[in-house]
């Protein structure tokens, strides 16, 4: 069922109805204040009600603003010492994205009882306990550390409140500052454009940290002068359309499967039903809220959780601070380009300057140098011709040109490459009933509490 929709059988006869949608009619007739003092007050009501359990109860502490503000809430309201879970991440090139200092400063301002784990990369096992989780080919590489930081939780507690939907709520994710500045790079002249810029930033090599620096600004001139709707399609889309002609073989391509998954997006983004007339940074935001949120961000804490019989709750998702947040014009919760502008200072009273001011890493591991390093043997066996051949649906020298660019740095591919590792392992799992994949020789690194 779609988000907000009813299912009726009666009779043999299936009835949808929509019974609730998003309203994101801004009011800028309001001041800024009332925006903040708003949102704190629903906050801490939500958070409030995510605390009811008879069970044992913590929260994700990531070392991000979202689920910062959820444990200082947690410990305002809550009774006892708060339980927290963070991860870090290990193996060769794993620590660039660690943010576990920060949460550890969280962690000693609230004196809560906090648990840090750290993940190695472990390659064939893991991606075939994620696959089951889902029991279809789901590739969004940020199962990895919601696998481990479920896991770890579980042998603690029962329930979780997580940080989950903030970014959606508040202005957080790096898209968004992009679409706003497509509005700024359209005034340059064309030639210029094309010419000057975008060969420019075509030809960059990606950063070598692993750092997607370089790979936005690639998407961002590939889609910036695009219209409004299709310039959102392009920042959210993961393959480039030019590689999609090559990447499957002679007889197999998909094309109407990728017109429907655009058309599904874009219906969303031009849909008559979004109240009032709001201006374009409002659609991406509703379009996000009923895509990407659901379909992608809570599928993966969904399914993981349950895997491990973990409740998580999401006080973002509180349906009357998530509509007042719907509410709040854009150039609120983004000034200056700057994300979160409204929310980090409605919350800057309760967390350390660092953890709001430092960069967003987001809830993801360091796939990009993974795949390059620790997890490239693996990746190089269950992507061998051999292996793709036994349903010829991918064009393997394609797939070859696609890793090589990942490894040398010209182009960053997880996100892809992720995919077609757990299509490759769902495939062999589910179709093929469980035959085995090639051998892998290297040895495999595993989750540990330090």
């Amino acid at each position: 069922l779609p988000p907000g929709h009813t299912l009726t059988w009666a009779n043999g006869d299936i009835r949808i109805r929509k019974y609730w949608d998003l309203c994101v009619s801004p009011d800028r007739g309001r001041p800024e204040h009332y925006y903040i003092d708003g949102f704190i007050g629903l906050f801490e009501e939500a958070v409030g009600m995510h605390l009811v359990s008879d069970v044992p109860l913590g929260a994700f502490l990531s070392g991000g603003i979202d689920s910062s503000a959820i444990v200082a809430m947690m410990e305002k309201t809550s009774k006892g010492r708060v339980n927290t879970f963070t991860i870090g991440f290990g193996g060769e090139v794993g620590g660039y994205l660690d943010e576990r200092e920060y949460a550890r400063m969280v962690a000693r301002r609230y004196r809560t009882n906090h648990r840090e784990f750290e993940v190695l990369p472990e390659p064939a096992g893991l991606v075939e306990k994620i696959v089951r989780s889902f029991d279809e080919p789901f590739a969004d590489d940020s199962t990895v550390p919601t696998y481990f930081v479920c896991r770890q939780a579980r042998e603690h507690v029962a329930v979780t409140l997580s940080g989950l939907g903030g970014d959606e709520a508040l202005g957080g994710y790096e898209r968004y500052v992009g679409y706003m500045l497509r509005s700024l790079y359209a005034r340059l002249p064309f030639f210029f454009r094309e010419r000057v810029v975008r060969s420019m930033i075509e030809g960059l090599p990606e950063r070598a940290d692993g750092h997607y620096t370089v790979n936005h600004m690639k998407r961002f001139i590939r889609s910036a002068s695009s219209r409004p709707d299709h310039a959102y399609y392009g920042f959210i889309t993961t393959m480039n359309p030019n590689l999609r002609d090559s990447f499957f073989t002679a007889g197999k391509r998909y094309d109407g499967y990728a017109s429907q998954c655009r058309d599904l997006i874009l219906d969303h983004f031009n849909s008559s039903d979004i109240d009032g007339a709001p201006d374009a940074m409002e659609r991406v935001f509703y379009c996000d809220a009923k895509t990407y949120l659901p379909d992608d961000v809570l599928c993966v804490t969904d399914r993981i959780s349950m895997y491990h019989s973990l409740e998580v709750r999401v006080p973002y998702l509180d349906h009357r601070l998530f509509e007042f947040c719907a509410r709040i014009p854009a150039e609120l919760k983004m000034r200056w380009f700057r994300k979160k502008h409204l929310f980090k200072k409605a919350v800057r009273h309760l967390l350390p300057n660092e953890v709001i001011d430092h960069r967003k890493q987001g809830f993801v591991g360091p796939m990009t140098q993974w795949l390059k390093n620790d997890l490239r043997a693996f990746t190089e066996a269950v992507l061998s011709e051999k292996s793709l051949g036994r349903h010829g649906l991918f064009h393997y020298p394609t797939v070859r040109r696609i890793l090589h660019e990942h490894y040398s740095g010209k182009e960053i591919h997880d996100t892809l490459i992720w995919s077609l590792l757990v299509f490759q392992i769902w495939y062999g799992l589910y179709i093929e009933k469980g035959e085995a994949l090639e051998p892998v020789t290297d040895s495999a690194g595993s989750s540990r509490s330090v």
